[in-house]
């Protein structure tokens, strides 16, 4: 038996190109539950350590292998974007796409997540991959058998659903709770804002369940929305992970003024338009520590305001 999903929310065009999104069926106060998806209706697929293209694999695997779920869960499947340039993502860049970012760190980033992607589809890894314990965590042959009928460009869209729409979330009961990543539906329907303008927010309940509160005060008939990562404050890392860019008045890339680039493993590293420094000028500073290291004295004279060594 599948729960029900509490909502006050409505799926529809909300622009003259037919972008779909959610709108309030009612009037709904600041602080006030817009919906409520119980456990049961979070569709879990692997670790938030495996990558989207892993995750699709898993996703795909229960889609055959639990064919009631399978069937309960239709009307969300059928809410999903199809094929056809319906979505866009990393895994779908072509030859000539790549070239007109004009930036080899994105294509370096991009190219590689395509090998990726062959990899789980096929079921194979490079040797030194299997040296280095690199290879991928499942593949789809493991998932779906040698014999699956998945086209390439299926399982890349489906790579790319799970990259655009899944959420990070908590599963298992204490003290045997892990970090996984789930589809939410309804709840991934919402359209991004940026954090000063969305309002709404999805946030998980302590017994598992997912709720979408107001931020502030929202009009039945308004377009509900919340703010997908931190990441969309750079429109390079945005395109690759949501196939979306924001427009800014400052617009910054993570190529250009992340020490991290596009490794996302900390949000906090991506804070709205939070100035940050380049690979270069990380290795700069990088240098200066290490240089700066000494012995216990030496450490002591540089906290007491005593000279310290030259650079």
């Amino acid at each position: 038996m599948i729960g029900c999903l509490q909502a006050h929310l409505s799926v529809e065009a909300i622009n003259a190109e037919g972008l779909r999104g959610v709108t309030a069926t009612v009037d709904v106060k600041e602080g006030e539950s817009i919906a409520l998806l119980p456990t049961d209706l979070i569709i879990e697929m692997g670790s938030e350590r495996h990558s989207s293209a892993e995750n699709a694999a898993v996703l795909l695997g229960r889609l055959q292998k639990e064919l009631q779920w399978h069937k309960g869960m239709m009307p969300y499947w059928t809410s999903l974007p199809e094929g056809n340039g319906s979505i866009f993502c990393r895994h779908l860049f072509t030859k000539q796409e790549i070239a007109l970012l004009q930036s080899d760190s994105m294509a370096e980033e991009i190219q590689g997540d395509q090998e990726h992607l062959h990899e789980v589809y096929n079921g194979r890894a490079k040797w030194w991959e299997h040296v280095l314990g690199m290879v991928p965590k499942t593949n789809l042959p493991r998932e779906l058998g040698p014999e699956h009928n998945v086209t390439l460009e299926a399982f890349a869209h489906t790579a790319c659903l799970v990259g655009a729409y899944a959420f990070a979330c908590q599963r298992g009961r204490w003290p045997f709770h892990y970090k996984a990543v789930c589809l939410l539906p309804l709840m991934d329907m919402l359209n991004h804002r940026s954090d000063g303008q969305s309002n709404a927010v999805v946030d998980q309940n302590e017994n598992g369940t997912y709720s979408c509160y107001a931020k502030r005060d929202i009009k039945a008939g308004e377009e509900v929305t919340q703010t997908y990562s931190p990441v969309t404050a750079r429109s390079d890392h945005s395109l690759l992970q949501y196939g979306f860019v924001e427009e800014f008045e400052e617009p910054l890339l993570a190529a250009v003024d992340s020490a991290t680039g596009f490794d996302m493993e900390d949000d906090t590293w991506y804070g709205m338009h939070q100035q940050l420094i380049g690979p270069e000028e990380s290795k700069r500073l990088k240098g200066i520590l290490e240089r700066l290291q000494g012995s216990q004295d030496e450490d002591s004279n540089l906290l007491e305001g005593k000279p310290a060594p030259s650079l």
